[in-house]
Formats: structure tokens, C-alpha cells, sequence
């Protein structure tokens, strides 16, 4: 498992530099993890906002509930027309 701290710092790096991650995401309603990859478009208090390529469409993630982060070499690019605006926090 890797470190809160760290997994911050790779989240950053990762959204700086448009590259996708693999991520260990925990889902506290089923008491399950799930690895997806992930597209950044905003992170913010304490919320990554991207594209899930498993669920294949737009979803918040609890950055404290993930529990590993990898970097990929796979670049991304935030959808033209993407604004933060179109974050829905009940997703």
C-alpha cells in the first residue's frame, strides 16, 4: 500500500504531466476495491475528477479511499469543452 503522501504526489505529477493512472480504489458500501484507470481532469479538495475507463464515463474519487496509485506512460487530454463546472457530486 502505498502512502497518503504519496499518493498525493503521484496524483499531481500525473495530472501535471496529462498521464493516465491505475489506481486501487475502496468502496466503503461494499467493502470492495477495484483497480481502474483513470483520466484526470481537476483535482480539488481532496477529489480527483476524471474519466474511469472501467465504468467508461466521468467519476469523482475520494482521494482518501485510494489506495495505490501507478503512472502509466499513456498520455490523455482533457475532452475539448470540459469545464469544472460540470462536476456532479452525486455521481
Amino acid at each position: 500500500m502505498t502512502s497518503k503522501a504519496d499518493i498525493n504526489i503521484l496524483l499531481k505529477r500525473a495530472f501535471k504531466e496529462k498521464r493516465k493512472v491505475k489506481i486501487r480504489y475502496y468502496n466503503p458500501h461494499n467493502d470492495e476495491s477495484t483497480v481502474r484507470v483513470v483520466d484526470i481532469y481537476k483535482i480539488y479538495n481532496g477529489v480527483i475528477v476524471g474519466f474511469c475507463h472501467l465504468r467508461e464515463d466521468e467519476r469523482n474519487f475520494v482521494i482518501d479511499r485510494i489506495n495505490s496509485v501507478a503512472i502509466l506512460e499513456e498520455k490523455y487530454s482533457i475532452p475539448k469543452g470540459w469545464s469544472p463546472e460540470s462536476i456532479i457530486l452525486d455521481k
